[in-house]
Parts: structure tokens; C-alpha cells; sequence
């Protein structure tokens, strides 16, 4: 009976942990959808009104929900504090603050804290811009393989935690 239970809980545990991969893949999604929406609205911004990038990130960090919002908040702060203002130093110091971000979202963080601040009007819209296309080709390529991806965690969790059962039976 005792062999029987820990059979169980080793096949609910190896099924947790290929659902916390499809969760992982969601979040990904989820945080890369912010991101553009982000760049979007800053783009505008930008167009119309062309504020300075502390309050550009402020204002883009109270407009976006979640964990994109927060580094937005995070670096207007540390732009707000440095003497010496630049925005990939900054970037890279909330990063490093506020880890645990998916590798994808990193580098496009990482990416779009390089451009910002570093060229005229024009040449910032369309760096913006084009790290727009290059957030939403990420996000497209996700979605493309998502329902096959999230499918294969969840088999592959449950037929891990069977053959693990079954090996240690």
C-alpha cells in the first residue's frame, strides 16, 4: 500500500512540474505582450508629447500591469537617482534587482534599455519600433509552437513520473 501511495505521489510530482513548464510558458507569453504594449504606448508618447525618460519610464511603468511594469517603475526610479544618466547601466542595475525574468524578456529588456535615450527623436522611434517587431516576432514564434509545447510538458511530465514509478517498483 505504502509502495502504491509513493507511486502516486511520484506521478502527481513529475505531472507538477511539467505543468510549472506550461505555466512558465504562459508567463513568458503573458510578459512579452506586456512589453510590446509598453514600447506601443511609448512610441506615442514619444510622437506626440516627447517627455523626458524618467518620466517616460514612470509613466510607461504606472501604464503596465505586472512584472514589465514594475522594471519600467524600478529604472525611471534609478535614472531618477544617478547623477550620470544612462539607461543600459540603469537597466542592467533593475535587472540585476529584480532577477527571475524569462531569457527572452532579458534581452529585450536588455536590448531596448540600450536604444533608449541614445539617439534623436526620429532614430528613437524607430529603434521603439523596431524592437516592437522584434517583441512581437518572439511572441508569434511562442504562440506558433505553444499548444504542441504545453502539450508535450504535461505528457511529459506524467510520463516521466510513470516510468519513474514504475522503475522504482
Amino acid at each position: 500500500m505504502i509502495k502504491l501511495l509513493g507511486a502516486g505521489l511520484i506521478i502527481c510530482g513529475c505531472f507538477g512540474v511539467g505543468l510549472a513548464m506550461c505555466r512558465s510558458h504562459r508567463r513568458t507569453e503573458a510578459m512579452l505582450e506586456q512589453l510590446s504594449g509598453c514600447i506601443g504606448w511609448m512610441m506615442l508618447e514619444l510622437d506626440y508629447r516627447t517627455p523626458p525618460l524618467a518620466q517616460l519610464c514612470r509613466q510607461a511603468g504606472e501604464r503596465t500591469a505586472g512584472p514589465v511594469g514594475e522594471v519600467f517603475t524600478a529604472l525611471a526610479d534609478a535614472l531618477e537617482r544617478q547623477l550620470v544618466a544612462h539607461v543600459s547601466t540603469c537597466m542592467e542595475a533593475v535587472l540585476a534587482e529584480n532577477g527571475g525574468f524569462p531569457t527572452v524578456l532579458e534581452n529585450r529588456l536588455r536590448s531596448l534599455g540600450e536604444c533608449l535615450g541614445e539617439f534623436d527623436l526620429a532614430g528613437q522611434l524607430r529603434l521603439l519600433e523596431a524592437e516592437q517587431i522584434k517583441c512581437q516576432q518572439e511572441l508569434e514564434a511562442l504562440r506558433r509552437d505553444g499548444q504542441t509545447r504545453l502539450r508535450n510538458y504535461r505528457t511529459l511530465g506524467l510520463c516521466a513520473g510513470v516510468a519513474l514509478a514504475i522503475l522504482l517498483l
